[in-house]
């Protein structure tokens, strides 16, 4: 109403929702990846005998946990860089904005880690080595 009638707004109207978005991206990538609901491709690994979808998800929850720590440790590299930034309108230091990175890759870390034990200590159940569902299908958890 302000913007269309009187030519203004609330400037924070602008910012905050789009802090909130980056929230709210990460943390959903971090309940994504613990309900195993990211999209994959199954085609190869649906041709492998047992073993070889063991060797694949495992080499893919090391990869993930790989990135996580890339993340973690970026993140901590830019630590001084942007905890220096303020944002343009409310004045908050960046780090409350784009230090949910830190958490993110902790959690999604800790989450491929848990399965890396799991998968070692042979916890891991078949089905869970595809990570594919079928659209419309009901979730398992």
């Amino acid at each position: 109403m302000l913007r269309l009638f009187f030519n203004t707004g609330i400037d924070l109207s602008e910012e905050v929702p789009r802090f909130a978005f980056v929230w709210l991206t990460f943390l959903g990538a971090i309940v994504g990846m613990r309900k195993r609901a990211h999209l994959g491709v199954d085609l190869m690994v649906q041709m492998m005998p047992l073993v070889g979808r063991r060797v694949c998800w495992g080499l893919s929850q090391a990869i993930m946990l790989l990135c996580c720590v890339y993340i973690v440790y970026g993140t901590w590299l830019q630590h001084d860089i942007i905890a220096g930034n303020a944002s343009p309108v409310a004045q908050l230091s960046m780090l409350w904005v784009y230090g949910v990175s830190y958490f993110t890759g902790a959690a999604i870390g800790f989450i491929c880690l848990s399965n890396l034990v799991r998968l070692v200590l042979g916890k891991v159940a078949d089905y869970e080595l595809i990570d594919v569902q079928e659209e419309g299908m009901e979730e398992g958890t």
